[in-house]
């Protein structure tokens, strides 16, 4: 889970689990992360925001 900074880059929520439903109140979308593929700073990823999901 991911939100948009002011820089007009993504910040990842610290706690990744499955379990953490703090990280859908923090967050405004999601990355598209495949697996096995890892994703460095500066990567351009495909981010989907919560109202697509909504929508």
């Amino acid at each position: 889970r991911v939100r948009r900074n002011d820089a007009g880059g993504l910040d990842l929520f610290v706690n990744q689990s499955s379990g953490v439903l703090t990280s859908a109140v923090w967050g405004d979308g999601l990355v598209d992360n495949p697996p096995g593929c890892s994703i460095a700073p500066g990567d351009v990823v495909r981010f989907i925001p919560f109202s697509e999901l909504l929508a």
